[in-house]
């Protein structure tokens, strides 16, 4: 019997450990005279690349009636890990084996988000979102998904779509508002590093 026959995959134990990671909150930093307000969480999952996930929040001072909107960033590094579990050298197999299980590799960040981008975006989020019926007959393996939630202080919406089916055309511009708050994100991010 060979040496893991008989033990659970080391990638399905990190996969496991990093989609509970990535589908909790990602806060932000606290800061005092503010008051945050979660407008929206994206999730996005491409098939061979790194996961990202982005909590965007409405941050109010009380004292101005000043609106600002920052966002906190978590990363699932999957090339980083996979390179990890392949790696063929001595070193690697001994921590595999004597270490436990490998832990995915997990990136955190936030940054200060432009309201005049955000704030006609957050406004195309709809109040509430048509049910569709699942397509029957499709089989997807691969491409990106999208994830996210979004809503007021009494609700919360989640809608989730791959890029390989055809997305309903009442959520076209959902859609389009989502992809366009996760690029600025990922632009404001960019630009911070």
């Amino acid at each position: 019997m060979g040496d893991f026959e008989g033990q659970v995959n080391p990638w399905e134990t990190v996969t496991g450990l990093a989609r509970q990671i990535m589908r909790s909150p990602v806060g932000l930093d606290h800061e005092p005279d503010r008051v945050l307000r979660n407008i929206a969480s994206i999730l996005f999952e491409p098939s061979f690349d790194a996961a990202i996930r982005w909590e965007v929040y409405e941050l109010r001072d009380e004292s101005r009636d000043d609106v600002t909107y920052a966002a906190a960033r978590r990363c699932w590094r999957q090339d980083i890990d996979l390179r990890a579990l392949d790696a063929p050298d001595r070193l690697a197999y001994l921590r595999r084996r004597h270490l436990g299980p490998t832990r995915p590799t997990i990136e955190a960040g936030q940054c200060p988000l432009d309201p005049t981008v955000v704030d006609p975006l957050v406004r195309r989020l709809p109040q509430s979102i048509a049910f569709v019926d699942p397509p029957l007959s499709y089989g997807v393996a691969d491409g990106d998904r999208f994830e996210v939630t979004f809503g007021g202080v009494y609700y919360r919406i989640t809608v989730e779509w791959h890029n390989q089916l055809p997305v309903p055309e009442e959520w076209r511009e959902m859609v389009e508002a989502v992809r366009a708050l996760f690029a600025h994100c990922e632009d404001c991010y960019t630009k911070q590093s």
